[in-house]
């Protein structure tokens, strides 16, 4: 850590890896600061933190609110990051200056095989169904976007400039989540499980998977009566340990 550097600005922070940010920051010796709606406020972080409301999706509030202050440090975790800040990182200055760092897993994990991993380490055998995310519904809370497209971030800069590594292997992290989520569960209703937007209306999920079900028998008859001049394959660039279904 550089003396010189003693504040920081956290846009955002009160969300599941926020308050880590914030107390990794106060354990280096920075006066945080963290600026966010103020909707969402947790016990996780300590009074002698300040916060600052604002909207960090429109630049010109969030300008308004921060007025003239300066910071050694910002970490923008939220918002409009393009319009808020650029990223530094506070361990490796001289390596960092100027830079942008994608901060993630080393190995990117789809929603079904996080599925398959949590069940696995609880013992539990679960079918996983497959829909088109405009009818999956009750996927919303877990894919957490209007999309379904998996966000695949880039961290060879902060691995090579700044020594990043997983503190825990991803599938071990999301083992160890769900032992942890087991054994201490949050109460029905509270706010964490109220921020996940998600009404465990599981007699609705039932129908939906039986409507689907039915949805995918009636489209495998009426596929089969689809006659094809001849059988669509991949091409010349085919490669797989399937026969390519147009060549004969």
């Amino acid at each position: 850590m550089r003396a010189a550097a003693k504040t920081a600005l956290v846009i955002g922070g009160t969300g599941p890896t926020g308050p880590l940010v914030v107390d990794g920051l106060a354990e280096r010796g920075f006066e945080v600061t963290i600026a966010h709606t103020g909707r969402h406020e947790t016990e996780l972080i300590g009074s002698d933190v300040r916060h600052i409301h604002t909207d960090p999706f429109d630049g010109e509030a969030t300008n308004e609110a921060l007025g003239s202050e300066e910071f050694d440090l910002a970490v923008v975790m939220y918002g409009r990051l393009r319009v808020l800040a650029a990223l530094l990182a506070c361990d490796r200055p001289a390596a960092a200056v100027g830079g942008i760092y994608n901060v993630a897993d080393s190995a990117a994990l789809s929603i079904a095989q996080i599925a398959e991993i949590i069940a696995d380490e609880l013992g539990h055998r679960w079918e996983l169904v497959s829909m088109p995310y405009d009818l999956a519904a009750p996927s919303r809370p877990m894919v957490g976007s209007w999309s379904t497209t998996h966000r695949v971030l880039d961290i060879g800069p902060t691995v090579r400039d700044l020594g990043y590594a997983d503190v825990l292997e991803p599938t071990q992290a999301w083992r160890a989540a769900a032992r942890w989520l087991a054994e201490n569960p949050p109460g029905p209703g509270g706010a964490i499980e109220q921020r996940l937007g998600d009404p465990f209306d599981y007699d609705a999920e039932d129908r939906l998977v039986a409507a689907w079900s039915q949805a995918r028998r009636n489209l495998d008859t009426a596929v089969s009566e689809i006659a094809w001049r001849f059988e669509p394959n991949y091409g010349s660039a085919y490669t797989g340990n399937r026969p390519n279904p147009g060549v004969s």
